[in-house]
């Protein structure tokens, strides 16, 4: 089958969002609106005409009135999340990130350094783990993993393009402050664009969930005879934290760290339902409090497993 032919709205960084507008039967002057009040590049006319008979095309049943709303039309163009939150509330399943995380993905959005660098690393096509890495471990208002989930499928999105496609949208930049950092992102290594944010951490990232894995391990034991429910959570913290310093640093950091912890780990194991690496549906969450020597308070570990039960 030969491949689609793409569009130039295609490679719109925040098409999803038009999509979950395009969705509700925003006109064209209604979207901009939106797009405007909210600092995103707005939709030319044209652009506009071919989403939404793209959308008409692909989900007839949702455009068949100016009232109908069809749940599965939302379903299928992969915006329920965004729907939800934006229109209408039972739209949320219980996989849909919290409500917060909506929120701090617009805050992050409107916040000038916060956007300036998570663009520009996306850009750069640095992974989103390692993006909300060297946030999280800059700033002290760090997000969940999931406002970098919400902010890189809505809001920008460069992860897939080619190098032609990411040359072609710097060009096209206004900003001359983004400009230059598009045409790092092109021409320099991932390092150079995090270094030149002034995001590089002083601690590696094997260091820092070696920290993570120690104050995870002291609190699973204070609190195994107080909390069982609480020394779990922190125990498949600890196993998941672990299992991610052999990603980062295999060389470096072998058996015998991980080893300790584990015999450790085992010896005072009496709720018997920590689970392991392989059965957690989350990542490390973010390292917010790294910087000083600590681990993430136990509120941050609730909000990262709180759908891992």
């Amino acid at each position: 089958m030969p491949r689609k032919s793409l569009h130039a709205v295609d490679f719109i960084p925040h098409k999803r969002l038009i999509h979950t507008l395009l969705l509700a039967k925003y006109s064209n002057a209604n979207l901009n609106d939106f797009l405007k009040d909210h600092g995103f590049p707005l939709l030319q006319d044209n652009y506009y005409t071919i989403m939404l008979s793209r959308f008409k095309t692909a989900y007839p049943e949702h455009f068949k009135s100016p009232d109908t709303i069809d749940s599965e039309s939302i379903r299928l163009a992969g915006i329920s999340d965004m729907y939800a939150y934006l229109f209408d509330k039972r739209y949320f399943t219980n996989s849909s990130p919290p409500l917060e995380c909506f929120e701090d993905a617009f805050k992050a959005w409107g916040t000038p350094k916060v956007c300036k660098a998570l663009k520009a690393m996306a850009f750069a096509q640095i992974s989103e783990e390692e993006i909300e890495l060297y946030s999280n471990a800059k700033w002290g208002d760090g997000y969940d993993s999931e406002v970098y989930m919400i902010f890189f499928k809505y809001f920008f999105d460069p992860f897939e393009w080619s190098y032609q496609t990411r040359a072609e949208y710097m060009e096209n930049e206004l900003n001359r402050d983004m400009k230059r950092m598009y045409k790092l992102g092109l021409t320099k290594d991932p390092d150079f664009i995090v270094w030149k944010l002034g995001l590089a951490p002083t601690k590696s990232f094997a260091d820092m969930l070696e920290v993570i894995t120690r104050d995870c391990f002291y609190n699973f034991k204070e609190q195994t005879d107080i909390n069982p429910d609480s020394a779990n959570r922190w125990g498949q913290l600890m196993l998941k934290a672990m299992d991610k310093i052999k990603e980062v640093e295999p060389d470096d950091h072998k058996a015998t760290f991980g080893d300790d912890f584990r015999i450790q780990l085992k010896s005072i194991d009496v709720t018997g339902s920590i689970k392991t690496k392989d059965e957690l549906d989350i990542e490390i969450p973010d390292l917010k409090e790294m910087e000083g020597g600590k681990g993430p308070s136990f509120k941050d570990i609730e909000k990262a497993m709180e759908n891992a039960d």
